[in-house]
């Protein structure tokens, strides 16, 4: 029975994840404006514009532009930030390691003066400074 149960959850995955992606797909080019401009600016040169299209393959049909879609969404692929110019898991990589690093020091970990007073002690823990911790050379902010 349970195994049933599983193999019929996996057939479900797939039509469930393809209309996830296929929605995806459709907000992303139903958002009002113009991808190009808006990464380029309204004033840039005609031959950079169609360049950029051509980088990202908006000058690709709608179907060919969805089937190019779909194989980077399996493979993995996010594609690129317009805000950082990067790839999106290299990017949230970066913020993740420089968050995590402040939870392996261990004077960054929260202090609590009284344990049965807690909004005093998280205002004594936020008003008092950390010493740097040796590993990284910060100090909680």
């Amino acid at each position: 029975m349970t195994g049933s149960l599983g193999a019929r959850r996996l057939v479900l995955l797939v039509p469930t994840l393809l209309g996830v992606v296929t929605l995806v797909f459709a907000f992303l080019h139903l958002v009002p404006g113009d991808p190009v401009e808006i990464m380029l600016g309204e004033s840039a040169a005609p031959a950079d514009v169609a360049a950029l299209r051509r980088d990202l393959g908006l000058d690709r049909p709608l179907p060919a532009q969805y089937a190019r879609f779909l194989l980077r969404a399996a493979r993995g692929d996010l594609g690129q930030s317009i805000a950082f110019r990067t790839s999106p898991r290299s990017s949230s990589r970066a913020r993740r390691s420089s968050s995590r690093s402040a939870w392996h020091c261990p004077s960054a970990w929260p202090r609590r003066s009284d344990p049965d007073q807690p909004s005093t002690a998280s205002r004594a823990w936020r008003a008092s400074p950390a010493p740097a911790c040796p590993a990284s050379g910060s100090a909680r902010s």
